[in-house]
């Protein structure tokens, strides 16, 4: 006997409504890896700018040249596929400002860091398996840079099962990550797309550091952390104090187009300090320019090759000073002469 009309549409609703998303107690390991790959994977391009603010003093009581009040960080990080861009600028309260510059366009990262006032800027260049992000980001990837959804699927990963963080009844998981194996435990919230809604570092069972997101917002049909506070501590010459750290989104953008020059870090400013560890031999010198950075290094950076190491600009000896030093010396060395004459007339 053929349905109803009402049966009829029944089914042709059933049939059309997405598929029901796992009960907590269905979720296993696999399953929230499968997840939150997913999640990954459907980001291909990321720009993304936080500002840091420190609204408590911290370990700025036990020094002044650590962060607290009044200070401020500035990070915009955009990443396609491998290749990364990360710039850092922070402001402290004493005026001092420093600005690092990251850039990964294959296998090597560069890092130009400059602090106002300092007239050399340091230039390391290493292979690097680490990539540099703003802390935010910390949210999504494990200590030595894997992302989640590899770590959810690697032995060291524990299932502990429903938690509640802030309301939400979240999946906790627990991670080590060797060689140093803390332990860390994340908490995933069903609610955001199996987001990390907390995530604990822990020492002897003890909290030592926390990131917990204080709002999630919605950008191109996804969700994203837009809020954020850091909380850990630290030993200040033997006195443990508290650093919390408030951040937040000023923008971001998921899947737009980005200029690939961005990623191509730019020329080694004259008099900079470089210190390259490619190769197994890692070299140390002073940039003389832009002649020389050219004859030194190929345009497009890479590895040096295995079983040697690239020629080394050595630092040109400045003759002028060595020679007003030593007249300088000599003058002195006189006049002690004269003076010790003197003395011994009188």
């Amino acid at each position: 006997m053929p349905p109803s009309g009402v049966t009829a549409i029944f089914c042709i609703a059933t049939f059309c409504m997405p598929p029901e998303a796992p009960s907590r107690e269905d979720v296993d390991l696999p399953e929230l890896a499968t997840i939150t790959e997913a999640y990954f994977k459907s980001i291909r391009t990321l720009w993304l700018r936080t500002e840091s603010e420190f609204p408590e003093p911290g370990p700025r009581e036990l020094d002044k040249s650590l962060y607290g009040p009044g200070d401020r960080t500035t990070n915009v990080y955009v990443s396609e596929g491998t290749s990364r861009h990360y710039e850092s600028v922070t402001e402290l309260a004493t005026g001092r400002v420093t600005r690092s510059k990251y850039y990964k366009p294959g296998a090597d990262l560069w890092l130009f860091l400059t602090v106002e006032g300092d007239k050399r800027t340091t230039v390391d260049i290493e292979n690097a398996e680490l990539t540099f992000r703003p802390e935010l980001l910390g949210l999504f990837y494990g200590r030595y840079g894997k992302p989640l959804y590899e770590l959810l699927r690697g032995s060291d990963c524990t299932l502990l099962g429903a938690k509640q963080v802030d309301g939400v009844q979240c999946y906790a998981v627990e991670v080590r990550e060797p060689p140093l194996a803390p332990r860390v435990v994340w908490y995933l919230d069903p609610e955001h797309d199996f987001l990390c809604r907390r995530k604990e570092f822990l020492r002897d069972d003890s909290v030592v550091s926390r990131i917990a997101v204080d709002e999630f917002g919605r950008v191109n049909d996804r969700w994203f952390p837009m809020r954020s506070t850091r909380e850990s501590s630290m030993t200040v010459r033997g006195t443990e104090a508290k650093l919390l750290a408030k951040v937040k989104v000023v923008d971001v953008r998921i899947n737009e187009p980005i200029d690939a020059a961005i990623f191509q870090p730019p020329a080694i400013p004259y008099g900079a300090r470089v210190r390259d560890t490619r190769g197994p031999a890692p070299k140390e010198y002073i940039e003389g320019g832009r002649k020389a950075f050219e004859e030194t290094w190929s345009k497009d950076p890479k590895p040096a090759p295995t079983g040697g190491a690239r020629i080394v600009v050595r630092t040109p000896v400045n003759w002028t000073k060595w020679l007003t030093v030593g007249l300088a010396m000599i003058a002195g060395l006189i006049l002690l002469y004269a003076a010790k004459v003197r003395w011994a007339r009188s």
